[in-house]
């Protein structure tokens, strides 16, 4: 039975408390993703192609493996992704809501969180990434509309 998860999920719109609070779905982005087998070079190219600092490392199903950013996607361009990423990187579900994790995005050692698939069946399958100055934007015009309204 689907719940209010799974009706946020689907874009439709929730009503009671949860009315008009956003959500990481609302806010993230596609991230570069690579198969662990790709260089490093590849992985920094698809990188700056997406404009974005990282690359998701993702087996065929798309279920996120790990994360590549920082120094590690300077190293050497011949080396494999899945052995210079991030193994397990912390993950949000689509589904939080942004006030909860602007103090987790604040802790976390990245500037972003990964954004992962919930369920049984395909649990884990990479979405988007979620960026801490994202979430501060959005927070900071919601506060801004409220104060007006």
């Amino acid at each position: 039975m689907a719940g209010k998860s799974d009706w946020a999920l689907e874009g439709l719109p929730l009503a009671g408390r949860s009315a008009g609070r956003r959500r990481a779905l609302d806010v993230m982005r596609q991230p570069a993703a690579c198969g662990p087998d790709a260089t490093l070079g590849e992985a920094r190219a698809l990188a700056e192609a997406s404009g974005d600092p990282l690359c998701a490392v993702v087996d065929a199903s798309g279920v996120l493996l790990g994360r590549i950013d920082g120094a590690a996607l300077e190293g050497d361009p011949a080396a494999r992704a899945g052995d210079a990423m991030e193994p397990q990187p912390p993950t949000e579900k689509p589904d939080t809501f942004l006030h909860s994790l602007a103090e987790r995005l604040g802790r976390n050692p990245h500037p972003s969180v990964l954004v992962t698939s919930r369920g049984y069946h395909d649990g884990g399958r990479l979405l988007g990434a979620l960026y801490r100055e994202d979430v501060a934007r959005v927070l900071a015009e919601n506060a801004a509309l409220a104060s007006e309204g």
